[in-house]
């Protein structure tokens, strides 16, 4: 048995970076992971300006080096059909995830993380604050934060289980530039290929990032979506292999953790799921459990941790159900026509959505406008 002050179960950008400012606050943390970095792992790799403000409030300096390419416009698609495009807009960044992850990884170590990689936690005992891990070792802590993903075992423990109607998965493969695409220099978003879901076509340094996501209830036929989407934006299926994963669009929770036990990133349901953004929120995320435990440190008493945690994350919370309501003014079939006609008709409608993107504006705002524009588009559809 290891005693630290806190464990962090993942290390992914959530757990990096409540891993970074406890270790940084001077508390003994263990960051365990099952895998060895770098590593790789399923994402577009868009990186926005929210992502940016949230990185620099964390980590502070060092955002030059996470990114490969940047763009300042993007193309909107229905099914093969350029429906419209913004350039000179919002910047938005791209990088590689193996590359991106392992940077924040460095950064916690360097701050005094003990990190344990090629290892999962296989057990917690919520009452003893132990985790047992998969070589048989076990470690216990004041605090215990679960950063392992929508699937993971912390979540699991706790008896928060993931809804699955809420539960959506992406394929996604990495794409030399060549043919077409050799000089992709902005991002697309592909509506109208997949059910409640979309595609994504992301240009980095020396490939092209081509993936499509989608709620797994409403697409049995997920790898058949992909190759279709493939062959429209390749003109072949290449012979690439895919790589998959988990999304938790919409299971956010509430009260995400118990007493002295934190859930943080896709653990506890921070994903976007409108536009799908995960790395920001799963760095905020880690940053409040981060602080709610060095709140509940100070006062003597990691149990209230997560009553300290469910306060910092009242803004992110109220973000997420605005989202929700959200996604039935986009991905319904209805709504869908309505939503990608009003983007064929105004740039003004992929600004504002480049905006809620960026974090400049929430979806309360972004809900009335689109309201607005779609009420001016209820005609027969075709």
């Amino acid at each position: 048995m290891r005693t630290f002050d806190a464990i962090v179960i993942g290390a992914g950008p959530a757990g990096s970076a409540a891993s970074y400012l406890l270790a940084g606050a001077g508390m003994r943390v263990a960051l365990v992971d099952k895998a060895a970095f770098p590593r790789d792992k399923l994402c577009g790799g868009l990186l926005s300006e929210r992502t940016e403000r949230v990185y620099k409030s964390i980590f502070g300096d060092g955002w030059q080096d996470l990114y490969e390419f940047k763009s300042s416009g993007a193309g909107f698609f229905y099914k093969a059909r350029l429906l419209n495009e913004v350039s000179d807009y919002r910047k938005m960044y791209f990088t590689m995830r193996a590359s991106f992850d392992h940077h924040l990884v460095n950064l916690a170590v360097g701050k005094g993380a003990t990190l344990f990689e090629k290892t999962c936690a296989s057990s917690l005992e919520p009452q003893s604050s132990t985790v047992r891990l998969q070589n048989g070792n076990a470690l216990h802590g004041d605090f215990i934060v679960g950063a392992d993903g929508a699937l993971g075992r912390m979540a699991a423990s706790l008896g928060l289980l993931i809804q699955k109607k809420n539960l959506a998965a992406g394929l996604e493969i990495e794409y030399p530039r060549q043919g077409s695409l050799a000089d992709l220099a902005r991002p697309e978003i592909h509506f109208g290929i997949i059910r409640w879901g979309y595609g994504w076509v992301f240009p980095k340094k020396d490939t092209i990032t081509i993936g499509i996501a989608g709620l797994t209830n409403k697409n049995p036929g997920l790898a058949n979506s992909f190759r279709a989407f493939l062959n429209q934006v390749c003109q072949e299926v290449p012979n690439i292999r895919w790589k998959g994963h988990p999304i938790p669009f919409c299971n956010f929770r509430m009260r995400a953790g118990e007493g002295n036990i934190l859930l943080v990133g896709d653990a506890a349901g921070f994903v976007e799921p409108v536009t799908g953004e995960g790395i920001a929120f799963a760095m905020e995320s880690g940053g409040h459990a981060a602080r709610a435990i060095l709140d509940a440190a100070a006062h003597g008493n990691p149990r209230s941790a997560e009553r300290h945690y469910h306060h910092r994350c009242r803004k992110l919370a109220r973000f997420m159900m605005q989202a929700e309501r959200m996604r039935y003014l986009v991905f319904p079939a209805i709504s869908e026509k309505l939503f990608t006609r009003a983007l064929g008709r105004s740039k003004t409608v992929i600004h504002r959505y480049m905006d809620l993107a960026g974090g400049e504006m929430d979806y309360a705002d972004y809900s009335r406008f689109l309201m607005k524009k779609l009420c001016r588009h209820l005609l027969p559809l075709r």
